[in-house]
């Protein structure tokens, strides 16, 4: 088995490093609002690992964000790997315990016919590099139940950022995808949950909200930077964390939704508040207010 410290490809995660970023975000994600607490219309594990993914080519525009809008809040693009961290151990820590070995067991099975599926897939795609060969062979190379949930949402992600130009031209499914990411999450929670001190449990449904809130304020103000700088490169440089995502029911059963949807009126899905306004940021230009 790799060493869980040294995440094989960025959309990888470390529970443990994952763990301390969510507790050192605590004290921000306390103070957040209900009333500012964005909608819940997408999957926060598979947006934890597109923005995870997202950290080095944002970094490639630090100095321009820094000369170009000087009064953007540079410490956002600094930790955005720990906002990813803190969203992505909240939204697992947060899923129903599994009922026993047996299903922990079953999600393994279900999670190693899939991972092979999806590397089948993706093989001749990184040929063609309409997938990241290195990223495949990198996720290729994991071992065990562990790596096998990580691998399952890293080809969740790795496929959905890429999908409008590889569709149609791979025996994958998007629903194979979308499961792919599902059965990732919840054997990476069963994983978790059993080998995590049981003083740091449970995460509520609350917190989780809170933490995907936190993801989401500041994934966008970057996105935006990114657009004001790069224009339509922007979505490769940084692809929204809001794609059509399957998401968990009480049921065990999943569902499939576009975003953004209309929220509901309910504690985990609410509107975002509207930004107030102010004077631009980094000049007369900048897409930022403060």
């Amino acid at each position: 088995m790799t060493d869980p410290s040294t995440p094989r490809t960025p959309y990888h995660f470390d529970v443990i490093e994952a763990g301390a970023a969510f507790q050192e975000l605590r004290p921000e994600l306390d103070a957040i609002p209900p009333a500012e607490f964005t909608a819940m219309n997408s999957d926060p594990a598979t947006g934890a690992s597109i923005a995870l993914g997202s950290v080095s080519r944002l970094m490639a525009l630090r100095e321009e964000i820094v000369v170009q809008l000087p009064l953007f809040e540079i410490r956002l693009l600094d930790q955005l790997h720990k906002y990813a961290y803190a969203a992505w151990y909240a939204d697992i820590m947060s899923l129903p315990a599994s009922s026993g070995q047996s299903e922990e067991q079953a999600l393994l099975a279900e999670g190693g016919v899939l991972r092979e599926t999806l590397l089948i897939g993706a093989g001749p795609l990184a040929h063609r590099r309409l997938l990241d060969p290195a990223t495949i062979e990198a996720i290729r190379s994991g071992s065990g139940p562990k790596d096998t949930a990580a691998d399952l949402v890293a080809l969740g992600t790795v496929y959905t950022n890429n999908w409008g130009a590889i569709d149609g031209k791979t025996i994958v499914t998007r629903a194979e995808v979308d499961r792919a990411r599902v059965v990732g999450s919840l054997l990476f929670a069963a994983i978790s949950v059993r080998e995590t001190p049981p003083s740091a449990l449970p995460i509520t449904p609350e917190m989780r909200v809170r933490a995907f809130t936190a993801l989401d304020r500041t994934y966008g103000k970057l996105r935006r930077a990114a657009q004001y700088l790069r224009g339509d490169e922007a979505d490769t440089i940084a692809p929204t964390i809001r794609p059509q995502a399957p998401r968990h029911r009480a049921d065990g059963s999943t569902a499939t939704s576009p975003a953004p949807a209309a929220p509901a009126e309910s504690l985990a899905v609410r509107s975002a508040a509207p930004p107030s306004a102010g004077a631009p940021i980094g000049g007369g230009s900048g897409p930022f207010q403060r």
